[in-house]
């Protein structure tokens, strides 16, 4: 719909004072405390998921780095 949302909700995705991203819900009606919370929590969730993903994708990285330099070592010799 056309309707103008009265209420909005900005939680910040931080991991280790790293912040990673926000999150934004608009809403109609007031959000109660419990669902600030939830919200809130999820993001923690994510943010923690965000980072472990970001560490795993570098590791990969520099694991396959290791590898090629391994490689050309092991060429030389």
């Amino acid at each position: 719909g056309m309707a103008t949302p009265r209420n909005v909700l900005i939680v910040p995705f931080t991991y280790h004072d790293v912040a990673l991203g926000v999150l934004e819900i608009l809403s109609l009606k007031v959000i109660p405390q419990y669902k600030v919370t939830f919200v809130e929590k999820i993001a923690e969730i994510f943010a923690s998921t965000v980072s472990v993903s970001k560490a795993y994708s570098k590791s990969q990285k520099l694991f396959a780095e290791s590898l090629e330099v391994e490689k050309r070592i092991s060429r030389r010799g």
